[in-house]
């Protein structure tokens, strides 16, 4: 009887042995990197999205440029003008402030999501 105890207590060991060594294997592959790629695609979209609404604000600073050298080449004399002129800045004002709130989301959401390279130049201006 003794010998069937030292046997299936050196089979004991061994099954024992091998199942460390394969944990230790597992926990080796734990420190791989595994970027899904349903989150590289959310950081695309939100790129994406994120030039847009740069080139957006771009577009919107010049209208708003143009709409004050249209104020000051027209004369005093059309005000019909000059109000709608006036109307057109407050619009094109409120939204470029919408636009910058949106802007400000979602590089806010880009970087909670952990997207890689994601420096915008409102952030290179404040942190330089």
């Amino acid at each position: 009887m003794s010998k069937y105890r030292i046997l299936t207590f050196a089979l004991l060991l061994v099954l024992t042995g091998a199942k460390t060594s394969d944990v230790a294997n597992n926990k080796a592959n734990d420190y791989d990197i595994y970027i899904p790629p349903t989150s590289s695609i959310v950081c695309d979209s939100l790129k994406k999205g994120l030039r847009s609404q740069i080139n957006q604000k771009q577009k919107i600073d010049f209208l708003l440029i143009r709409n004050r050298k249209l104020l000051k080449a027209i004369s005093q004399r059309k005000k019909t003008l000059i109000t709608q002129l006036r109307e057109n800045q407050t619009k094109l004002r409120s939204r470029k402030l919408k636009n910058v709130y949106k802007i400000k989301t979602l590089e806010e959401k880009i970087i909670r999501q952990g997207c890689p390279g994601i420096l915008t130049p409102s952030f290179a201006r404040e942190n330089s």
